[in-house]
């Protein structure tokens, strides 16, 4: 169990989306008010109702431009007031039409109008005020009444395989319902199962055979490990993928040296290197740094390398040089060095960057100094991609 307590508050915010699961319950309880606010569509679903109850303050549905849709698809509407019922159209008129007939009751008197006839009923008397009666003959209206069909919430499930969204056939499933009732079958061509019918939405459990090898025992599991044409395979489905092999970022700065000033420009560049060993993937990084302010002086250079995995830095590794400074180009850049930093295992759902800052420090006749800003950085996203004819894993 995860729990978060703080009692000044606790704040959520993200420019994007914010998505909540729980594979039972969601209770939200507060002591005084709850506001939901949707800048365009606010939509609710439940699969066997919806309960909205108000205890002692008013109860209010308003469509302010659009109009406001009522409808029981299947069964009846009642509506009940202790007081008063108003009905009114400001604009327009008001329309009641029922198949079978409709009924006006107060006090024992009434009107009736079914069947073509249109009855009236008063104990006591039916008090006409008019003037003038017209019968010009037999005429009936006509009004078309809504049909409603039965939703279809039938379920079919699908069977992909996220290292190439191809669908996985021929495999053999088990749908367990929320009474234990349990349905087994084959997936089809499009790696799907057959459609389960229900008049309602139900809860179901879904499994999927594990391939079998020679003496293995036959089981149901939810996660399969697949090759392209379904043969098992090794967990190493996965390996880490550069965008690129080199990077560069420049920094506008000023130097407050005499004689420097805006000329403390600099940019800091590199190469990247996947490498793979008996202790795991890692990566490598060189740097080096430009800036026209090692003309009036000394320039010491400095960069570190930091992996960042899934929003949380780690540790910053300071980059420095080793017996490979020969092989550092002969050009205006100044070697700032090498850093080596181990990657974890490759997973689809982790999202790996790695953060490259620099900088420089300036030694002249009247001192040191820093440019202002003292430092840039850059961000190098490093992608999981599936490793053609190694693994694969389907989640479902």
């Amino acid at each position: 169990m995860l729990g978060a307590y703080a009692p000044a508050g606790i704040g959520l915010a993200t420019p994007k989306s914010l998505t909540s699961y729980a594979g039972q319950h969601i209770d939200t309880v507060s002591k005084l008010n709850q506001q939901q606010t949707a800048g365009q569509q606010y939509v609710v679903n439940a699969g066997t109702g919806i309960s909205l109850f108000a205890h002692s303050g008013e109860w209010k549905g308003i469509a302010h431009q659009g109009q406001l849709v009522l409808q029981a698809q299947q069964k009846s509407i009642t509506a009940n007031a202790r007081q008063d019922v108003v009905v009114t159209a400001t604009d327009g008129s008001v329309l009641l039409n029922a198949k079978t007939g409709i009924t006006l009751m107060s006090g024992n008197a009434g009107i009736r109008i079914a069947d073509g006839k249109v009855e009236a009923f008063g104990p006591s008397l039916i008090h006409l005020h008019t003037g003038n009666f017209d019968v010009p003959g037999a005429q009936g209206i006509d009004g078309a009444l809504p049909q409603f069909e039965s939703g279809d919430v039938g379920r079919k499930f699908r069977l992909i395989r996220p290292a190439d969204n191809k669908p996985v056939g021929n495999r053999a499933y088990e749908i367990t319902k929320k009474d234990g009732s349990v349905i087994k079958g084959i997936t089809n061509a499009l790696g799907e199962t057959e459609l389960h019918e229900s008049e309602t939405t139900d809860v179901l459990a879904v499994k999927f055979d594990k391939p079998q090898s020679a003496g293995s025992v036959p089981g149901m599991v939810k996660t399969a490990l697949l090759t392209g044409d379904g043969a098992v395979q090794s967990e190493r489905g996965y390996q880490y993928k550069l965008r690129q092999s080199t990077y560069y970022f420049k920094q506008a700065a000023y130097l407050p040296v005499e004689g420097i000033g805006a000329l403390g420009v600099f940019h800091v560049e590199g190469h990247l290197m996947l490498k793979n060993g008996a202790l795991g993937d890692s990566i490598w990084v060189n740097a080096m740094g430009v800036t026209t302010a090692s003309k009036k002086g000394k320039v010491v250079f400095f960069a570190t390398a930091m992996l960042r995995i899934n929003g949380i830095d780690g540790a910053v590794t300071p980059m420095s040089m080793s017996n490979e400074s020969s092989f550092w180009p002969k050009d205006d850049s100044l070697p700032i060095g090498i850093a080596t930093l181990g990657l974890p295992k490759p997973e689809l759902s982790a999202k790996v960057e790695l953060v490259i800052r620099g900088g420089y420090v300036f030694e002249g006749d009247e001192g040191r100094a820093v440019p202002i800003p003292a430092q840039d950085s850059t961000v190098i996203s490093i992608d999981v991609v599936y490793a053609e004819g190694k693994s694969g894993v389907i989640n479902v």
